[in-house]
């Protein structure tokens, strides 16, 4: 049996992994479909960035909670994050739901999705009470469809041989935009919060009126 080259090895698998990472890299690339089909998919994904830097302007929420005029203590707000994740789970099911019955497609189940985050954002900007902070859960439930749906409408745009890739790329990107949003927003927060505490969350609002655009 010949002895194994590791050098050979190393060089075969760097040689497979730069293949596999420029894959992904070309795999929105124009002459690959049509024009059409190049034109939506480059809406959702532009859409899903936008969505996920809005996203990201919560990161320093949890200081906002903390901060005055709610001063929460780390009851208060386990009690909200855990009352946050049950109702996101029920009212954002039964929304879907109601809209897939309706009839409406997935681009118009996104741009509902980010009026629904516009007015969270606002709501949560302006809020100065408990009560308050908890009744924006209804209207929040209902903000995160773009993040749900953004796979779903991608696929019908890619040959099957291509979503594996698309799927990676879309990842890394969401995986970028949110290290670089967590970190710029709460860089934000901390220049802001004296004067305009609700500065990010305006931001926030005002963000997430670019993927409502584009899926217009």
């Amino acid at each position: 049996m010949p002895p194994i080259n590791e050098d050979d090895e190393f060089k075969e698998l760097s040689s497979n992994n730069c293949n596999h990472f420029f894959q992904i890299c070309t795999v929105f690339r124009l002459n690959r479909r049509t024009p059409k089909k190049s034109t939506s998919l480059f809406l959702t994904l532009f859409a899903n960035i936008f969505y996920t830097l809005a996203s990201s302007a919560f990161a320093p929420f949890l200081w906002f909670l903390l901060n005055a005029p709610f001063c929460w203590s780390s009851k208060n707000i386990g009690n909200y994050s855990a009352l946050a994740a049950i109702s996101y789970a029920i009212l954002s099911y039964l929304g879907m739901h109601a809209l897939t019955i309706a009839g409406a497609s997935d681009a118009i189940i996104c741009l509902i999705s980010h009026l629904f985050f516009f007015a969270s954002s606002l709501w949560l900007a302006f809020s100065r009470h408990d009560w308050e902070l908890y009744a924006g859960l209804i209207v929040s439930a209902f903000s995160g469809y773009q993040g749900s749906l953004t796979i779903s409408m991608m696929s019908k745009s890619l040959e099957p041989h291509e979503r594996t890739n698309a799927f990676a790329f879309v990842t890394e990107i969401n995986t970028i935009i949110t290290a670089f949003g967590t970190t710029f927003f709460n860089w934000v927060y901390a220049r802001t919060v004296v004067n305009y505490r609700n500065f990010t969350l305006l931001l926030c609002a005002g963000t997430c009126i670019i993927p409502a655009i584009l899926n217009l």
